[in-house]
């Protein structure tokens, strides 16, 4: 862009950005694949009533199952998506998990919404789980 004889460095700046906070998303999206499993135990009891809405046949089951059955059903909507699951398909290495773990932590608005605690070190294990 130029304004006044000068160029401009701002639509590359917002592309740059934009590309940041899609990667940023990508490795979250395929790091949240693992937090329910990290999360059965906590929220057992929600995720077999959200079972119900996806498979009503499931109702009689004890709630390990549903909630067992749900995360399977989430697992396999997932895979049919098409998109790539894991972070290697990203371009991401293994040795950057300690670092998004890091990074997650900073991520307070889905930390403050877990049913359990995630620690740092939790949250490194999930990025290595999606690697």
């Amino acid at each position: 862009m130029i304004v006044s004889g000068v160029t401009s460095s701002v639509p590359d700046e917002v592309n740059q950005r934009q590309r940041e906070a899609q990667d940023r998303d990508r490795r979250q999206a395929a790091a949240q694949a693992q937090v329910p499993v990290r999360n059965l135990e906590a929220a057992r009891e929600l995720y077999a009533e959200l079972a119900e809405v996806v498979e009503p046949d499931c109702a009689g089951q004890g709630s390990q199952a549903r909630a067992a059955l749900l995360i399977e059903r989430l697992d396999d909507l997932a895979r049919r998506s098409g998109l790539p699951l894991r972070l290697r398909d990203h371009g991401i290495a293994f040795e950057e998990c300690p670092l998004l773990g890091k990074e997650a932590m900073r991520q307070t608005r889905l930390l403050v919404n877990n049913p359990c605690e995630i620690s740092e070190r939790d949250a490194q294990r999930l990025y290595e789980a999606a690697w």
